[in-house]
């Protein structure tokens, strides 16, 4: 189980189950936003299958199976915290930024006179 900064058991995602053909991962909506979740499932599906069952208001399963050809269990799962945190971050840097890239879009509509 992952810790956080001050060295406690942290539930933001947790591996429940894990044989050499599936695994059961439990994450925390509360930390990684459901469209991080999709994306980094999305990322993974040529390596293995996913099933995704809500767990809760906060919590949502995700089932790993492997494929005939996948890599060890262990190093998709590693692969699978790092992508759904990369992610988290792309989710995070697109609201931040949001505004700017609108304003972006709409000054270069603005110029480029599509009304004409």
């Amino acid at each position: 189980m992952p810790l956080d900064a001050r060295g406690d058991a942290s539930e933001a995602f947790e591996t429940l189950e894990k044989s050499e053909s599936g695994a059961l991962l439990r994450v925390d909506t509360n930390l990684y936003a459901r469209e991080s979740l999709f994306r980094a499932c999305y990322q993974f599906t040529d390596r293995c299958y996913l099933f995704l069952r809500p767990d809760g208001e906060h919590t949502v399963f995700v089932e790993i199976r492997a494929r005939t050809a996948s890599p060890p269990l262990s190093e998709v799962i590693g692969e699978f915290t790092n992508e759904l945190l990369n992610q988290q971050v792309r989710t995070d840097v697109s609201r931040e930024t949001r505004a700017i890239r609108e304003m972006i879009v709409a000054q270069a509509f603005k110029e480029s006179n599509l009304s004409e």
